[in-house]
């Protein structure tokens, strides 16, 4: 029996250092809106809540804590030092070395839920 090789992820990870966090292709549905993105943390975990355009221009959002986030073919990028190593402070993580997280969708896929208590 032929077993075929598929390259694409399925699974939604997420790989954080100190620099950035990279997004792989299977989160690129989720994300594909955004414009900017929101950052938050409940319960251990780092939420990425994507803005549209349209929501940005609203101009009610302060722009102060969005987060432009880079699309790519097979991958999508936020770089922001400071943000991260706010992130690794509050989140107790070491970002010495690139750490890969577990990513689900959140309720009806709104927003990207990074699972950063579980290396």
């Amino acid at each position: 029996m032929i077993e075929w090789i598929d390259l694409h992820p399925k699974d939604l990870q997420a790989t954080m250092n100190k620099n950035c966090l990279t997004f792989n292709a299977a989160c690129l549905p989720l994300l594909q809106r955004a414009y900017r993105v929101r950052v938050g943390i409940d319960e251990g975990k780092l939420v990425i809540y994507p803005i549209s355009k349209e929501r940005f221009d609203q101009g009610d959002l302060d722009e102060r804590s969005l987060f432009e986030v880079k699309l790519k073919k097979s991958y999508a990028r936020l770089c922001s030092t400071s943000l991260l190593n706010e992130l690794a402070k509050r989140l107790h993580l070491d970002l010495s070395s690139p750490k890969r997280y577990k990513v689900d969708g959140g309720p009806d896929n709104e927003y990207l839920l990074i699972h950063t208590e579980v290396n």
